[in-house]
């Protein structure tokens, strides 16, 4: 092989290897990574009933409700919150949320996920997301209750929609 060959050859090979490496270094949209929905959310409701809460998770949640979202005169002064743990959800979770939210709760698998909105995080209790969780896609004309009471422990200003439980779902 002559000198023009070699090079011409050795560009050849690196331009394959620059696009192996757009190729890689691009990756794929969350949408892609996420494709699969693996978990459920439940109503504050059924995640008690089902026992999934305690009512000192139930307290905690209230806490953080109330604190959030304004309503910070209606927290319990004789209750201590525990800290959240993780005090903030990590992307993936965060993802693994739209990803559920999307396919299961406004029916739009090919929706976005710049389109969904974890406007507020409530903790982590059990293996339990608490987040108020929206998109705008849709117009909501939310029931709001002055009271809810759920395992003892009320919400003010409660509408479900503000408070929904995430969970990973469970083989049967």
């Amino acid at each position: 092989m002559n000198g023009k060959s070699i090079k011409k050859c050795l560009c050849v090979i690196l331009a394959f290897a620059a696009g192996i490496a757009a190729v890689c270094c691009t990756g794929c949209s969350p949408e892609q990574r996420y494709a699969k929905s693996v978990g459920s959310f439940y109503s504050l409701d059924e995640a008690y009933e089902n026992g999934w809460l305690t009512q000192t998770d139930l307290k905690n949640i209230a806490y953080y409700f109330h604190t959030q979202g304004g309503n910070a005169e209606r927290v319990d002064e004789t209750f201590t919150p525990s800290p959240k743990s993780p005090e903030m959800l990590d992307e993936d979770t965060q993802n693994k949320l739209r990803r559920t939210y999307l396919d299961e709760v406004i029916d739009m698998p090919e929706g976005s996920f710049t389109r969904v909105f974890l406007s507020d995080y409530y903790g982590t209790y059990n293996a339990c997301v608490a987040v108020n969780i929206t998109d705008d896609y849709h117009a909501y004309d939310y029931v709001i209750e002055a009271e809810h009471s759920v395992g003892g422990v009320c919400f003010y200003n409660y509408a479900a929609a503000f408070i929904q439980i995430w969970r990973v779902k469970t083989e049967n």
